[in-house]
């Protein structure tokens, strides 16, 4: 299990955001435009959406790495994320790392040497 919350594009955690030390990663939640049922788009915003990008980009790493394991590909996404504690002080240390898919990408081939 891994814990997400949410930012906004600012990445500023909204009041209704979940945190604390359990929190691995943050992510969009704020204003995420998605398809909807009918067809059409909607603006939402939540963890749900968080989690969609989170889970996304583990994915993508799984399949570009499968000999990878979990712990490894979470270690992975987690070197790569940054923090925002300066920009939520009252949430320091409790919002976990933001996640970089751009520096994941840029760094993954590297960092894979270092992990154990």
């Amino acid at each position: 299990v891994i814990a997400v919350t949410s930012v906004d594009n600012s990445l500023h955690a909204p009041a209704w955001a979940d945190y604390g030390p359990a929190i691995a990663f943050s992510a969009p939640g704020v204003d995420i435009t998605s398809t909807f049922w009918d067809g059409t788009y909607v603006s939402n915003s939540g963890t749900s959406a968080s989690c969609a990008f989170v889970s996304a980009t583990f994915g993508a790493v799984s399949a570009q790495f499968p000999m990878l394991s979990t712990s490894n590909v979470t270690l992975l996404v987690w070197r790569s994320g940054v923090s925002i504690d300066s920009r939520n002080p009252a949430q320091a240390g409790q919002l976990g790392r933001m996640l970089n898919v751009s520096r994941l990408i840029q760094t993954a081939p590297f960092s894979m040497k270092a992990l154990p």
